[in-house]
């Protein structure tokens, strides 16, 4: 497909691919992206009410590049990392499941606004960098099975109400971490 396509695909349909660029993309249905594969988007960007899985060593997920410093990857559905690497190169909203398997990385290279559920095994990483937004676990949403959260370049946001379980490790490169806690009125 061109960069100026733009592409809806019905829950029906399965769709493998390697590399897809696309002016914008609504995924009602399944993608899966081999390896070495890319999924591209320009303004506005990609919405995932389906599901989109990726295998082998490496995939990279892109945005349209803006002046808001990133595109926009909306995830309201599911997506599987089977993957080593996966590359997101954008702006992912979080609102549905993103599932992270044992050995394998989700690198968010922009902002991720989590409200949704992150769910990983003792062996997977989600890495938070090169953003010059925060990145922000909003209130209602469930991290979860990380063995790491690695803050590789600006500031992670865990707001009140958000929840995280068995987070093995925080590495916080040259990132910041910060906590906002309620309490309750004595």
């Amino acid at each position: 497909f061109g960069s100026a396509t733009k592409v809806r695909l019905s829950t029906n349909t399965i769709l493998d691919l390697t590399q897809l660029g696309v002016s914008d993309l609504v995924n009602d249905g399944v993608i899966n992206i081999q390896q070495n594969g890319y999924l591209s988007a320009s303004l506005p960007g990609i919405v995932n009410n389906g599901t989109i899985n990726t295998t082998g060593d490496a995939v990279s997920i892109y945005g349209y590049s803006n002046n808001e410093n990133t595109g926009l990857v909306d995830n309201k559905g599911i997506l599987n990392i089977n993957t080593k690497k996966v590359i997101v190169y954008a702006k992912l909203v979080n609102t549905g499941t993103i599932n992270i398997g044992a050995n394998d990385t989700l690198n968010v290279f922009g902002e991720l606004q989590q409200s949704g559920l992150i769910s990983g095994q003792a062996s997977s990483k989600l890495s938070l960098g090169y953003s010059i937004n925060d990145h922000t676990f909003n209130a209602g949403s469930i991290t979860r099975n990380i063995g790491e959260l690695e803050i590789y370049y600006g500031t992670a946001i865990l707001k009140s109400g958000a929840t995280i379980e068995n987070l093995v490790a925080v590495n916080a490169i040259s990132g910041n971490l910060q906590a906002f806690i309620t309490l309750p009125q004595s």
